[in-house]
């Protein structure tokens, strides 16, 4: 490990940049949970959870590519630019879906004008 970038001993390396810390997916789960009706202590839960999920994903992200790059170029890009920012978006998108089924499951949810 050289500062940000994890070096194999062949000489492949991958650098960990800020848009490849799950950030920009965080937030946006983070807007989506802040928006909806729903008790502060449910969302307080869901924001700790969903961020919890995203950053595990994206470290079982951060290690594929490691890995993939050593042996393939072509298929470390593949992943790298769609694969992954697919699925990132994807768990986002399922964690806030169980969320606000949760909220839904326990009767807290409010009505947008109360």
């Amino acid at each position: 490990m050289e500062g940000v970038i994890l070096r194999a001993p062949g000489g492949f390396g991958v650098e960990m940049r800020d848009g490849c810390n799950g950030i920009n997916v965080t937030v946006l789960l983070w807007a989506a949970i802040l928006a909806f009706p729903a008790p502060w202590k449910l969302k307080a839960y869901g924001l700790a959870i969903g961020t919890l999920a995203i950053q595990l994903l994206n470290v079982a992200r951060f290690i594929s590519l490691f890995y993939l790059g050593q042996y393939s170029a072509t298929w470390f890009e593949l992943a790298h630019e769609y694969l992954w920012e697919t699925l990132l978006i994807l768990d986002t998108v399922v964690v806030f879906w169980l969320w606000v089924g949760r909220v839904s499951r326990s009767g807290a949810l409010r009505h947008a004008g109360d």
